[in-house]
């Protein structure tokens, strides 16, 4: 049977400026991972997304090792004519 464990932690400093963070476990596969979103609306239609995710794999002795670091940025313009 698998458990999944999960939390998330938002931060809203303003209606354009969010920080989102989700921590995750999953026991069959045994990662552990982490993601953590930052989204700036510049204005309507404007968006920045900073994204940084990270994960661990448990061993059998109970240790977690780094498995996978990703990161990735996104520029989202709409141009009204």
């Amino acid at each position: 049977m698998t458990q999944l464990f999960s939390g998330r932690l938002d931060y809203n400093a303003s209606p354009d400026l969010t920080w989102s963070n989700l921590v995750q476990y999953d026991s069959i596969s045994r990662i552990l991972g982490f993601q953590s979103r930052f989204r700036w609306i510049l204005k309507p239609g404007n968006d920045l997304f900073l994204v940084v995710s990270r994960g661990w794999f448990r061993r059998s002795d109970g240790e977690y090792v780094p498995s996978f670091d990703t990161g990735s940025a996104k520029l989202q313009y709409t141009i009204r004519l």
